[in-house]
């Protein structure tokens, strides 16, 4: 996905999401390049220009399978939080074992390099492992990427630079930041 205006109520871009019924396949050798994704601020109940009509808003990228991708050099733009029933990211890596038939589910070997994320309440959620069986989240990397414009205001939207979450005792392979 190269060169794209990308716009959407719910995930903007999402990898998973369903169980496949094609026992280990992964999608894999993503590429997602010099993109645009976008949540227009007319689509912010809280905001001024809300243009009235309801929409549920999540994250502006969600990976819940994949391996081998490279996200580099994208404009992620403006995602407030929650509206509806979930908390919106502009990123959330997480192996997702949807409905309980895919085990083998995995996110891993994933870079996010030369992105700018501005005006989100949330930048980054990481999860190790999904709540049903699932594989891990293995070899993520965050390279010369820049946030601005984090906003918060109550609790419910309080900046969320990083938050991950992992299953007792157990660490998160190879999750670099620089």
């Amino acid at each position: 996905i190269e060169d794209d205006y990308l716009e959407a109520a719910g995930e903007t871009i999402l990898y998973g999401g369903v169980d496949s019924n094609i026992p280990g396949i992964l999608p894999r050798d993503i590429t997602i390049r010099n993109n645009h994704f976008r949540k227009p601020l007319s689509w912010w109940e809280d905001h001024a220009t809300y243009d009235g009509r309801r929409r549920v808003c999540k994250n502006l990228l969600e990976f819940k399978v994949g391996q081998y991708a490279m996200v580099r050099g994208n404009l992620f733009e403006n995602n407030w939080g929650f509206q509806g029933d979930q908390a919106g990211f502009a990123w959330l890596v997480t192996p997702r074992n949807q409905d309980g038939g895919n085990p083998h589910n995995y996110t891993r070997d994933i870079t996010f390099d030369g992105n700018d994320v501005r005006n989100v309440a949330r930048v980054l959620q990481v999860f190790s492992r999904d709540g049903n069986q699932s594989g891990r989240t293995e070899r993520l990397a965050f390279t010369n990427n820049r946030c601005t414009g984090i906003f918060g205001g109550d609790v419910e939207r309080w900046p969320q630079i990083i938050q991950t979450i992992f299953t007792a005792g157990e660490d998160l392979i190879g999750l670099t930041f620089i």
